[in-house]
């Protein structure tokens, strides 16, 4: 499966890195599937940015341990304060 399409490389384009600095919220753009779990008390949870090639680099048993959510269509944010994922309003 391709982690980067087109569209989701429009939407990495159209919103750069930094860009939510100073925002309480920030959209969720892409969701992917990887081989961590959230514990769910806020010290074990960490937001933050990665590279691609970081993700692709953690394999397990020969095998990439990654995967775009294909059905993902945004609409979502993170509250950075607060650390919690809700629905964006829509105008």
């Amino acid at each position: 499966m391709k982690l980067i399409t087109k569209e989701v490389e429009s939407l990495l384009l159209a919103n750069p890195l930094y860009s939510t600095d100073g925002k309480r919220t920030a959209p969720v753009l892409v969701k992917f599937f990887f081989g961590l779990v959230d514990l769910g008390t806020p010290e074990f949870v960490e937001l933050g940015y990665f590279t691609l090639s970081e993700l692709t680099s953690v394999v397990k048993f020969g095998k990439p341990t990654i995967e775009r959510d294909k059905f993902y269509s945004g609409g979502y944010g993170v509250d950075k304060s607060e650390r919690t994922v809700m629905k964006l309003a829509t105008n």
